[in-house]
């Protein structure tokens, strides 16, 4: 992660401040860290944020990294878990539920290698929007091919 000079502030999340990152689930969701992992996560109008396993195990505080509403904890002696993220805004109204930046690429990569190739045949079974549930949570999964957008 490179660090700007100016204001200590990384690359990374200067960009994604910006709305110019280039691979937002990089940066945010968790990743593995030295000796555990870290968690960030964006949300503009939290006032505080907490990481939580899934399975009870633990409870961590994330720490806002920037007013606009980027928060980030690092977990020592841990792998990547399962967990739900709690906001809490600044009117004190508390929501929880699981990281979108959590989840892997939903498309399969048979999927990719045919659509790459311009042979898939059956392009309406994965782009679109589809109701699905992954890792035990509903959702919705939507997929679009926009070359020049």
């Amino acid at each position: 992660m490179i660090m700007t000079e100016d204001t200590g502030f990384s690359a990374d999340a200067l960009a994604l401040l910006e709305a110019r990152h280039s691979d937002p689930f990089g940066f945010l969701g968790m990743h593995e860290s030295h000796g555990g992992v870290v968690v960030r996560a964006f949300h503009p109008r939290a006032q505080s944020a907490r990481v939580t396993a899934r399975d009870g195990s633990g409870s961590w505080e994330m720490s806002r990294e920037h007013h606009h509403g980027l928060f980030s904890v690092t977990v020592t002696g841990h792998g990547c878990f399962p967990y739900d993220i709690e906001f809490t805004s600044y009117e004190g109204r508390v929501t929880r539920g699981a990281d979108p930046y959590s989840f892997g690429p939903l498309l399969g990569e048979q999927d990719i290698y045919f659509f790459r190739e311009g042979t898939h045949q059956r392009l309406w079974d994965c782009l679109g929007a589809r109701l699905r549930v992954v890792d035990g949570i509903p959702g919705a999964q939507f997929a679009v091919w926009a070359p020049n957008a």
